[in-house]
């Protein structure tokens, strides 16, 4: 998959992040479930060559890497942070938490450059890296505290839960409700699987049924026995397990499957997410302890032990190289009542170097050029008129379509018939040797940006006494051309609006409205036109008198200087543009303080 999922359950009607009472209910099924079975010895991994990266002020809540290995987390207050983790350092940090409540559900999309974040009354969303709020919600609850949210693999559909458990799948381009549904057993969680269907887990534990958008009944129930308040699919999206539970589950997303149960308790599992390949399972629990299961037989392989509250979140880095561990709260079993703890507000890194994700074609296969020559590579992803191909080594190398044999055209052509999420988000630099002498990705980019300003609206505003004022909102409006000689993808615009303030200072004041946009595939020669986020400048008249102390203006107005504009590509800066005099480039600044290479 190009896009992380993330899924956070909810713990019991009305209960807090560190309510116990979710723990108690878990006892009941201690005599179904039959106990977990080890094969031979269980490697024990080494906690002590975990790099702990510092920096949250709360106890993490979830983690998500990026396809660029960046990693972002969430804690319990609702600061969303961006690491380089291998170099250990925290790249930005904001609190989008507001008055909502804390964050019960979290995920990334669009190839890690968007993330949605669900809070008790609203799912709110995004733009990465510099963490820009949309200014729309893509849906609020009022009265109903919400619970769940998923987003689908290609960005397209938002489904959320609130109270009455009514699942409601969203636009994310204009944020309109196109379908509902009411399930009869209510809804524990919801997880889009990669081919655009629905998972919707029964609150009574008795299933998982599957939708498609669009539709009110479901087209397949697969047969969970215990609740699963969290549903993550396997990156090939064959299978689905459950956590947030004593009995976590794994199931063959297919009819007359049964699924396979884990022996976790008495450890109550957090969290729980698939490696990156798929070959197992990995959950988080109270006890300290990652273990990770065959999900084909319930034989647990490895295990990872830490100290309680150490590993209450679990992901793994998209290569396959990473498993990271978030600190959070947990649960103190020794005392009665039981009694919530902390962790120690980190996140501990382990390089596992395990095989890494391969895509839609899990086995290799021998792919052949024009010219005759062979290799042997595994399908990961269509990007334009290029296949991406992944070598034994994990390393992604891109070939032009048209660079390959005819067979070769007809299995991608296959593929993309019973898998329409392969369009890919990110460019790779390398070309598969042998094979083409044309770079994947141009040696050099080449834009023309320009921009301007629309006026959207103006409303008056009472500034001060002896004054009336006039606030005007106005929308930066982008064209992006592409004269790199490549049809593009995977790019993102971030730009800056300088605004030059008119107070009553000596020196001058400026305001720096920024925001962030994912661009669509940008065609060579194909010009672009983007819309920013509105901003807004103010403009005073006098009634009387002067407004400043040294009487030396007798009205002010803000003054829209320019702008500055940068487009990445898979995280590099590989344009700049600068419109207007005296335009501070601000922006640079924080992009070179986040780890952002020039590119050529």
């Amino acid at each position: 998959m190009s896009i992380t999922h993330l899924i956070l359950a909810s713990q019991s009607t009305n209960a807090s992040p560190m309510n116990p009472s979710r723990i108690l209910l878990a006892f009941v099924f201690l005599t179904v479930v039959t106990p977990h079975r080890v094969s031979g010895e269980v490697e024990e991994l080494p906690a002590s060559k975990m790099v702990v990266l510092k920096g949250l002020t709360k106890a993490a809540r979830k983690l998500a890497w990026h396809q660029d290995g960046r990693l972002t987390s969430v804690d319990f207050e609702g600061n969303l942070a961006v690491w380089d983790a291998v170099k250990g350092q925290m790249l930005i940090s904001k609190s989008i938490l507001g008055k909502n409540g804390y964050p019960r559900d979290f995920c990334l999309y669009s190839g890690g450059t968007r993330f949605c974040i669900a809070f008790n009354s609203e799912v709110l969303t995004g733009s990465l890296p510099l963490i820009e709020m949309d200014r729309v919600p893509l849906k609020t609850f009022d009265g109903n505290p919400l619970w769940f949210a998923s987003v689908s693999e290609d960005g397209k559909w938002g489904a959320v839960v609130g109270r009455p458990k009514r699942v409601s799948v969203v636009a994310l381009d204009d944020k309109r409700v196109v379908s509902q549904m009411d399930p009869a057993e209510g809804v524990a969680d919801v997880q889009f699987l990669p081919d655009g269907r629905l998972a919707v887990a029964s609150e009574t534990g008795k299933r998982v049924e599957i939708y498609v958008v669009g539709q009110s009944e479901p087209v397949l129930r697969l047969p969970f026995s215990v609740r699963q308040d969290e549903l993550v699919v396997s990156p090939d999206g064959s299978m689905l397990a459950g956590g947030q539970t004593e009995y976590p589950e794994v199931c063959d997303i297919k009819d007359g499957a049964k699924p396979v149960k884990l022996r976790t308790s008495p450890a109550f599992v957090d969290d729980i997410a698939w490696t990156a390949d798929g070959s197992m399972l990995a959950t988080a629990d109270t006890t300290g302890h990652v273990k990770l299961w065959d999900p084909r037989t319930g034989e647990i392989k490895k295990q990872l032990t830490l100290s309680q509250g150490q590993c209450s979140c679990i992901a793994f880095s998209p290569d396959g190289k990473w498993m990271a561990v978030g600190s959070g709260y947990h649960t103190n079993l020794d005392r009665n009542p039981l009694y919530p703890m902390n962790g120690d507000n980190s996140i501990r890194l382990l390089q596992v170097n395990w095989a890494p994700r391969k895509g839609p074609a899990n086995d290799s296969r021998s792919w052949t050029s024009r010219g005759g020559k062979k290799i042997e590579a595994t399908f990961v992803k269509l990007l334009g008129k290029d296949v991406v191909l992944q070598m034994a080594d994990g390393k992604e190398y891109s070939v032009p379509r048209d660079r390959l044999s005819e067979v070769d055209n007809a299995f991608v052509t296959e593929l993309l018939k019973k898998d329409t999420t392969l369009m890919a988000r990110s460019l790779v630099d390398s070309v598969l040797d042998g094979m083409t002498d044309k770079l994947a990705a141009p040696q050099n980019y080449r834009f023309n940006v320009g921009w301007s300003k629309s006026q959207v609206s103006v409303a008056p505003k009472k500034v001060a006494q002896g004054y009336e004022g006039k606030v005007t909102t106005w929308t930066p409006k982008f064209k992006v051309t592409n004269n790199s000689g490549k049809d593009l993808a995977g790019l993102t615009m971030i730009y800056q609006v300088q605004i030059k303030l008119d107070r009553d200072k000596s020196q001058d004041d400026y305001a720096f409205p920024t925001g962030s946009k994912p661009l669509p595939l940008i065609k060579n020669n194909q010009t672009i036109e983007v819309e920013g986020k509105n901003f807004e400048t103010l403009s005073a008249k006098l009634q009387s008198g002067y407004i400043t102390k040294d009487r030396s203006r007798a009205n002010k107005s803000d003054d829209v200087m320019g702008v500055v504009v940068k487009i990445l590509h898979v995280n590099k800066l590989v344009h700049e543009y600068k419109s207007g005099t005296g335009v501070q480039d601000k922006l640079g600044e924080k992009l070179t303080g986040m780890g952002i290479e020039k590119g050529k």
